[in-house]
């Protein structure tokens, strides 16, 4: 015989060999539970081992006059903390207290002849004296580390595939007191660990169906809890930093994102194995998804990618088209919303580099599922239009997507993207080879701005070559007046490390501040002198004009 046949024979003889030892013991515990009667009742008891550790304490409870009382008590030792354990006298009766750990309320209670179904934490066993008592006491206390460990043997699932066949086949209907719980779980097979989780409550003739898609990769193994009303046993289970990345359906209807699943169990048994498969499956889905995601190494195939996912994304009542264009360093981002009763045009320009990368993160806002592209030191570097008309410039912008897949490896993405456009505009410093070259440079980003009414016409001159002085001329005009300012400065009396790109509203510019913030850049306004001021304003007509201008005047040799 092969020899993993033979040590798997052994393994299952251990546990059957266990499994018998521990049936042994509850016989014997059976025979420590005795009538026992007080003052004003006699209380009978019992307690059998039905299958998988489950076990069944009735309870009949009757008066002097032969009224009397029974509950059934479904519960594991596997969930009740050992040191709870204990015998406790109060007055005529001496009990054996039994505390779920965590005060869980793992206990199915029955009464009113099965027609009442409750859970609670705690259950007692009552003695007929003191030695009885403690007799009680000490056997559950030798049974619990025994039903723990047979517990943890009962499930053999060793595989990511193992354990969704388990869920499966698993999570199924629930009859309840008042309702009918219809339920489903329906595997994917575009992204490893996407699941749809169907649910359907039937309350007398009212029905309510329910739908979820969601990754076990984005769901968070710690935040799994039983919540537990009347005759409900739930098992519900929360996303990672609470992050409400899982679609939700109502009758058919697309709602709000929501960060939890709750599935219905139909006993103790099936509502901890669900647990205990659900923490199991969740580290497995996630190291399963990361394998299977796509390599993108090139700029294009990132934002080849990112289109294919973009292009059109539906809600409850809106289309989103998207898409992404790459020109140099600028990224044109076009998102065209439309709604019942309008339809939405809006336009963003901005350099990867410019974006965040650690900041890149999914979210959603009701129905909507994005990443959003965040720009470094949350400053206001991409350009924005609506419906054709410009806009203030932003300091982030959003993508949005179907899938929370699509969401996760989009955000892998343009991180990627960042880093390749920071380590390009990184490898493009500017060369110096002559002030007269360099100003030649700078004019071709000097262009007439017009910002709806106004208008802003840039002219740069090099007047003396002796002493590389400058002349900019800025013309404002609009509607109801126009302004001519001229500075006059040298590239050596300004502060390389004080040159900086400045929005404000939908404006951009270069600044150029002197050294030491020293008043010797001569002004004119209109033709008149004015006082020296410390800075130079050069009016761009977008970010990439004033980035450059900025790496000009850095790299200028004196």
């Amino acid at each position: 015989m092969h020899k993993t046949n033979v040590l798997l024979v052994i393994l299952c003889s251990l546990q059957v060999f266990a499994q018998n030892s521990f049936d042994t013991k509850i016989s014997k515990t059976q025979k420590l539970l005795n009538s026992v009667e007080t003052g004003k009742h006699i209380f009978r008891q019992d307690i059998k081992l039905v299958s998988d550790g489950l076990l069944v304490y009735t309870f009949h409870q009757e008066d002097l006059k032969g009224k009397g009382k029974e509950i059934t008590y479904r519960f594991s030792l596997s969930d009740i903390d050992q040191n709870t354990v204990r015998s406790i006298t109060n007055k005529d009766l001496i009990k054996v207290q039994l505390l779920v750990a965590g005060k869980q309320k793992l206990i199915q209670v029955i009464s009113d002849g099965g027609d009442k179904i409750t859970y609670t934490n705690e259950l007692s066993f009552y003695a007929k004296n003191s030695n009885n008592g403690n007799d009680i006491e000490q056997s559950i206390k030798a049974l619990i580390p025994e039903a723990v460990a047979l517990e943890e043997k009962r499930l053999s699932l060793n595989s990511y595939d193992d354990h969704l066949k388990w869920l499966s086949e698993n999570i199924t209907d629930v009859e309840l007191s008042s309702k009918q719980v219809v339920q489903k779980l329906e595997i994917d097979s575009k992204y490893k660990g996407h699941l749809s989780f169907n649910q359907s409550t039937n309350v007398k003739s009212k029905s309510i169906s329910k739908a979820y898609e969601f990754n076990l990769a984005t769901l968070n193994p710690n935040a799994l809890e039983y919540k537990i009303s009347g005759d409900e046993l739930i098992i519900s289970i929360a996303t990672r930093r609470g992050i409400k990345s899982i679609k939700y359906i109502e009758n058919g209807v697309q709602k709000s994102y929501t960060d939890a699943v709750k599935i219905y169990a139909k006993s103790i048994i099936n509502g901890k194995d669900l647990a205990k498969v659900l923490k199991a499956i969740i580290p497995l889905a996630e190291k399963t998804f990361n394998n299977h995601k796509p390599t993108i190494t090139s700029a294009s195939e990132m934002i080849s990618f990112l289109n294919k996912n973009i292009s059109e994304i539906t809600t409850s009542e809106e289309t989103l088209a998207q898409s992404l264009t790459l020109s140099k360093n600028v990224t044109t981002y076009k998102l065209v919303e439309t709604h019942p009763d309008k339809t939405i045009d809006c336009e963003y320009q901005f350099n990867f580099a410019d974006i965040n990368a650690n900041n890149i993160d999914y979210g959603t806002s009701k129905d909507r599922l994005f990443v959003i592209l965040p720009v470094k030191k949350s400053v206001k570097f991409i350009r924005n239009y609506k419906d054709n008309e410009i806009q203030n410039y932003i300091n982030s912008t959003k993508l949005y997507f179907n899938t929370i897949e699509d969401a996760i490896i989009a955000k892998k993405v343009l991180q990627d993207l960042v880093k390749l456009f920071e380590e390009k505009v990184n490898a493009q410093s500017y060369k110096f080879s002559s002030i007269d070259s360099s100003i030649s440079d700078i004019k071709k980003h000097l262009s007439k701005v017009i910002i709806g009414e106004d208008t802003y016409d840039v002219f740069l001159e090099l007047t003396d070559s002796a002493t590389n002085t400058l002349k900019l001329t800025t013309v404002f005009s609009n509607l109801k007046k126009s302004k001519e300012t001229i500075l006059e400065f040298s590239p050596k009396d300004i502060n390389i490390k004080n040159i900086g790109i400045v929005v404000s509203g939908k404006r951009v510019w270069t600044e150029l501040n002197t050294k030491h913030l020293e008043k010797i850049i001569k002004m004119y306004v209109d033709g008149e002198i004015k006082p020296y001021t410390y800075k130079a304003i050069i009016e761009v007509k977008g970010i990439e004009s004033a980035r450059t201008i900025v790496d000009i005047f850095k790299n200028i040799k004196q």
